[in-house]
């Protein structure tokens, strides 16, 4: 929901503008996913990037990879 990804997107940009790079989000933890997930990475990809952060993802679920095949996204983050 919006509540939970904006609170989510502020407590990643704290994590990512003290952070030394290269970071990596590990999302084994991920049980469920949909399309806000999504755009939760992407948004976090650009907090990273206006951070000159390299923000890597790694242990990608498959449900969570075939969201980002599906939507055109999979080839734009950088995942492990």
């Amino acid at each position: 929901t919006y509540k939970t990804s904006l609170s989510a997107i502020r407590e990643a940009a704290s994590i990512i503008d003290a952070a030394y790079t290269p970071l990596h989000f590990d999302l084994s933890g991920v049980t469920r996913a949909d399309s806000a997930g999504v755009g939760l990475l992407i948004e976090w990809q650009r907090i990273a990037a206006r951070a000159r952060c390299d923000l890597r993802y790694t242990q990608m679920p498959k449900s969570l990879e075939s969201i980002m095949r599906v939507t055109g996204v999979l080839g734009m983050l950088p995942v492990d």
